[in-house]
């Protein structure tokens, strides 16, 4: 953590929020050990996720 998150609806929201950055399956990379990059790729029977699809979508609904 880089600050403390003390109030618990912010709270929440970040967790929403990182926790559609971390299903991101379509336009995220990932990091190695070694210092590699991989592009995140669905599985053959995984639907692709895009996380910026998403928060448009959510913000539309606003």
């Amino acid at each position: 953590t880089i600050t403390p998150v003390l109030d618990a609806d912010v709270k929440q929201e970040l967790e929403e929020i990182l926790s559609i950055y971390e299903a991101d399956n379509c336009t995220a990379w990932d990091l190695f050990e070694d210092g590699h990059y991989e592009r995140r790729e669905p599985d053959i029977d995984e639907a692709k996720y895009c996380a910026q699809e998403t928060f448009i979508r959510l913000a539309s609904e606003l």
